[in-house]
């Protein structure tokens, strides 16, 4: 009898699931919790596959299903509301074998684990894998039983984790091999791929760089050099670097932290049937009258979720110094300050331009391509802000000496 291993916080959902997979003769080991699953996973026999929810109590799915990726090639199915197009590409690119959303048909969430199942049964391509392998360090190819590989970001991730933690010494050696051969930076099939050392960040093109403080520092020295001589407030959405790299530029600037991501960030820990209970308690605290009524709104916040999701709670203190700031503004202008919904909504525009065109001839050519969508975009600008006339009263009292008087 084969074992699935369930980790979904939601007790109806999980009764359905394990009542279908046991009817088809599966053996079910349920799991609440992330880090609960992952030491089952270590710790219990075999585990013929894994059924992994994306929003989980004490973390992310697709951060669960990485941590497995790096100790174990077992079969998993995301089994998730999280429905948009983004997270099924996440959720396979990382190394799930099937996503499932909800609602959903046991029976045939059932008939794809049985599927699964029957591919994991089929020859085990890793014999004998020093003979099958070609590598050509030169060309930056890979040849399996003379066929050339398409060096996709997973394939390199599954040869570095999967085979490199192989107790067969001819397996190991072909692995180290690989690791010797290839850079930390190399090129394959053109400007397509770049592959990082160990598979820490993989990307495709040079217009994706690593978001990181270096990486921002030089996008907001830029904006300086391009004639940009002050930013009163910015607001940012959590990117690693970015705030270190504003303040450092315009040390005078204020950065506010993206109300909006926050939430949606905070609601990942959450089970669906509590979401709205949760969403609501956290509206009191980002909208009370001033920052001391919102530090007392999330000691109750905390008083009350904490025993189920306390890293909410947690998150919102450590972040509490970028949240705060725009508290000091009167209610009509703090929706324009703690939101990036402005650049969101350009962001949104920029996706339609590019999600039906399946390849670019070099970068050049997505950034023409931005350039007359932004254009066409900045047609549409014509309504100013609402109650803008109020915030440029409020900034020209607050910023005095730095609005300028135009």
């Amino acid at each position: 009898m084969k074992t699935i291993l369930l980790i979904e916080d939601e007790v109806a959902i999980a009764d359905t699931v394990i009542y279908a997979l046991e009817t088809e003769g599966f053996e079910v080991v349920w799991c609440q919790l992330g880090k609960e699953g992952l030491n089952t996973l270590r710790t219990r026999g075999p585990i013929a596959l894994v059924i992994l929810d994306v929003g989980l109590p004490d973390g992310n799915g697709f951060e669960v299903c990485k941590t497995i990726r790096h100790f174990s090639n077992v079969p998993i199915i995301f089994l998730t509301a999280h429905n948009e197009e983004v997270d099924r590409i996440v959720g396979l690119e990382i190394g799930a074998d099937d996503y499932v959303s909800k609602p959903f048909s046991p029976r045939e969430l059932a008939a794809r684990v049985k599927t699964i199942l029957k591919r994991a049964l089929l020859p085990d391509s890793n014999t004998e894998i020093d003979a099958r392998f070609d590598l050509n360090a030169d060309k930056a190819q890979i040849h399996y039983c003379g066929q050339l590989l398409d060096l996709t970001p997973w394939l390199i991730c599954s040869l570095i984790h999967k085979f490199g933690r192989s107790e067969d010494a001819a397996t190991d050696d072909f692995v180290e091999e690989l690791r010797n051969s290839l850079p930390k930076d190399f090129s394959a099939k053109g400007e397509l791929f770049v592959f990082v050392d160990e598979c820490h960040r993989t990307q495709y093109g040079k217009l994706n760089e690593t978001e990181g403080a270096k990486f921002w520092l030089s996008v907001v020295t830029e904006l300086k050099n391009r004639g940009v001589q002050d930013i009163f407030i910015a607001c940012v959405d959590g990117l690693k670097g970015f705030p270190e790299a504003i303040e450092a530029v315009f040390p005078k600037t204020v950065v506010q932290l993206c109300i909006v991501h926050m939430v949606r960030h905070s609601l990942n820990f959450v089970s669906w049937k509590n979401r709205k209970a949760v969403a609501t308690d956290l509206k009191r605290i980002y909208q009370a009258a001033s920052a001391e009524e919102a530090e007392q709104q999330l000691d109750a916040f905390a008083e009350t979720w904490d025993g189920a999701y306390i890293a909410i709670s947690q998150s919102w203190r450590r972040n509490w110094a970028r949240i705060i700031p725009f508290f000091a503004y009167p209610a009509e202008i703090r929706k324009v300050i703690y939101t990036t919904n402005a650049i969101e909504s350009i962001n949104m525009s920029l996706r339609k331009v590019t999600k039906n065109r399946g390849s670019f001839p070099n970068d050049e050519a997505i950034v023409k391509l931005f350039f007359l969508a932004l254009r066409n975009i900045a047609k549409k600008w014509t309504m100013p802000i609402r109650d803008w006339k109020a915030a440029l009263n409020r900034f020209t009292i607050l910023f005095e000496g730095r609005m300028p008087m135009r």
